[in-house]
């Protein structure tokens, strides 16, 4: 999996696509708390940071609750906060639009 270093440019959709790889990937829970708080913190995109706290809290439950011989190495991806997620992530890369856009957009921006 690729770093999170870099995730900043708002121009490459990094940050979505980071994030999927975070989901989709079989890692450790604390791997994957690891590599969502680093994006998160990254982010300037609000809409993806709230998605992104959702599956943190969740993965922090498991973290604290369960032994780590059973934790989970793949995420349930029939969650709503994951699916939700994924489905974010998707549509931003999917998008013409350039990540600087989409956020703007998502704070009430439009062009003229």
């Amino acid at each position: 999996m690729k770093s999170t270093e870099g995730t900043t440019n708002p121009l490459d959709k990094s940050e979505y696509r980071i994030t999927l790889l975070v989901l989709m990937d079989a890692l450790t829970v604390e791997s994957r708390i690891n590599q969502l708080n680093k994006v998160f913190g990254a982010s300037e995109d609000d809409f993806l940071k709230r998605q992104i706290w959702s599956v943190l809290d969740m993965l922090r439950y498991i973290a604290l609750n369960m032994p780590k011989r059973v934790q989970p190495k793949v995420l349930d991806l029939s969650d709503p906060r994951v699916g939700a997620l994924i489905h974010y992530c998707a549509n931003g890369l999917t998008s013409a639009k350039p990540q600087w856009q989409i956020i703007a957009e998502s704070n009430g921006w439009r062009p003229y």
